[in-house]
Order: structure tokens, then sequence, then C-alpha cells
């Protein structure tokens, strides 16, 4: 998560904090296709399930803010795959992506959280997930769908078969923006996985515990946040490093140089699905208008909102587009009825 710690402040209403953002007027794709690549969980939250993973949530969030969006992942042949499958169709994400698999069931993780709200994850063993299938139809069919970005991370690969499908799929799109949200999980960086996939990643987010957790194992210290920015952004070739802060907002590097933006004022809920919010609106309007600091601000704002309600893809409130300056194209009952 990428929203690590937001204090609890009155007021609990987050909408009349932000003043609407106005869109700058070079916009350049205004529905972009968005593919997320990797793993589809339901996050056990006490007694109950709820649909998430990080590219997951992308992908709703992604919908929800006009965005033409699409998982490519797999489930197992049990109810949770079922529900997932039914639930994405539902939330108007293109799903014909998602493989059913035998012999290993769909991704879940018992998730606990402390007295701030933060939290923490236990996982299923060996999911579906972790075995996503690159057949030739699939790529070309993918290829031929022209995806404007793909969002990745790290978790699913830990999977040989995902790490290969992903590494095909990259090798492929080449034109489209590689968004590469690291989501550091159960402890799995290989600075050789790690390695391959910048390599091959055009905008780079992390949180700062994840930033200093990559520094450490590519070159095994920490340098500091504009030394280990400017490496990435030199090293790598990557266009856009963006670190999250929770409560102390982000920063975003790039050729224009340094950018940031602070904190928001909101009463927090729980972190569960914030950053994942914020990778959805900063891809989006990134693409939409290519303009750094407008889309950091838009991002920032829709990961505090998620922060401010329980779950990681809560309801939107009316108006609430309007007021990050982003307006949707079609309705999510028009989008979930499209196929690939």
């Amino acid at each position: 998560m990428s929203w690590v710690q937001i204090p609890s402040l009155a007021p609990s209403s987050f909408l009349p904090l932000v003043k609407t953002l106005r869109p700058p007027l070079n916009a350049r794709v205004e529905s972009p296709r968005i593919l997320c690549v990797g793993e589809i969980i339901w996050d056990i939250i006490g007694h109950r399930e709820h649909l998430g993973g990080a590219p997951c949530n992308v992908a709703v969030h992604a919908a929800r803010l006009g965005a033409r969006a699409a998982m490519w992942s797999a489930v197992g042949r049990d109810a949770r795959g079922r529900r997932a499958i039914e639930e994405l169709r539902k939330l108007g994400v293109r799903w014909r992506w998602i493989d059913r698999v035998s012999h290993h069931p769909t991704g879940w993780a018992q998730v606990r959280l402390d007295e701030q709200g933060r939290a923490s994850y236990s996982f299923a063993p060996r999911p579906a997930y972790e075995w996503l299938r690159a057949t030739p139809t699939r790529l070309r069919a993918i290829v031929r769908w022209r995806p404007h970005a793909i969002v990745f991370g790290t978790l699913a690969q830990r999977g040989e078969a995902t790490r290969q499908a992903l590494g095909a799929l990259l090798d492929r799109c080449g034109g489209a923006l590689r968004v590469y949200d690291v989501n550091l999980r159960r402890g799995f960086a290989p600075p050789e996985l790690l390695r391959a996939r910048l390599c091959r990643t055009d905008v780079l987010k992390l949180n700062e515990d994840e930033a200093t957790e990559v520094s450490r194992r590519l070159w095994g210290r920490w340098p500091g946040e504009e030394k280990a920015a400017a490496r990435w952004r030199e090293e790598f070739a990557i266009r856009i490093v963006i670190v999250t802060r929770g409560a102390n907002g982000a920063t975003a590097w790039s050729a224009e140089g340094r950018i940031d933006v602070t904190g928001l004022r909101i009463r927090l809920a729980d972190t569960v699905g914030a950053g994942d919010a914020f990778t959805a609106a900063f891809t989006v309007a990134y693409l939409q208008t290519g303009e750094i600091s407008w889309t950091l601000r838009v991002a920032n704002r829709l990961g505090a909102f998620v922060a401010s309600r329980p779950g990681a893809t809560p309801p939107y409130p009316a108006g609430l587009l309007q007021r990050l300056g982003l307006r949707p194209t079609g309705s999510v009952r028009d989008r979930s009825r499209q196929t690939i």
C-alpha cells in the first residue's frame, strides 16, 4: 500500500475539503485502454470477503475514472473464481482474459488492520494468479487491443508462469505506457526480477518503505530519495519515478524536475487499496493529459479519498470525479456490456 499513515482528523467527509481541479487543455486520450496484469485476490477482513488484489483494484478504479480497463489474470475453478468474474463484469472491467485454472485456488488474503488502519496480509498458497498462460492467441489478442498502458506489480510474479507471461507481453507491447507499481508482499523482491522489470518500466511507483527496500536489494544501500530517483531514471531509463508517503503526500521525479504534493487532512478508515487508487488515477490522468503536476494532484486526492473509506474500492459519491477534474466516458453499466 502507498498510504502508509494518514491521521484521523475531522471532518469525516472528503469532498468539502478540496476545490475542483481543472484539467489542462492538452488532453491526449479521452478514454484510454488500460490492461492490469497480476493477482485477483479476495481480501478476508473479519467475517467478510472483498474483491481485491492490487492490479484488480487498479482496474476497478480505472474503469470508474473513464478508462477501458481490462484484467489479465487467473482464478480457480471454484466459487470465489466465479464470484470474482461476475463482480468485475458488474464493475465494468473487461474480464475475457481471466483464465480458469484447475488444481489452484482463486487467490485470497487474510487482512489484519492495526490501530492506525494499516494492513498486513497472509496469502493463499500456490494461487491461480501465479499461473498465467501466454499463449500465442492470447498475446495476439492483447496486442490487437492496443493498450495505452500496462499496469503490473511484483506479487503475482512469484509464479514462474506469470513471470514469463508478463515478460512476453511487455516485449510485444513496447508502445504502451508501462507502469510498475512495485507493491512488495511476502518479502518477494529478487534483485534479478526487479532489474528485469525496471528495464521495461516507464512509470515507477513505490511507497517510501518500498523505495528503501528496492534500493537495498539492487545496490546494497539506501542513498536517499533524490539519489535513488536519479539513479533509477538513469540506470533503467525510467520516465517518471513516484514515491508516495501517505499523510505526507507524494513526489514525482522526471525530466521536468521534482514535483511535490502535500498530504490531505482526512479521517482515516484504513489503507487498503489507497495506493492502488493512486496508481489508477495517475495512469488515467497522465494518459489523458501528459501533465505530471496536475496528474499527481489527482492521484493524491483519490488515494486520500479511498483511505477515508473502508475497503479497497469504496463507492464514489456523486460529484467526486468532477471535483477531481475527470469525466468518465459512458456509464459502468454501458462498459460492462462491451467485449474485448
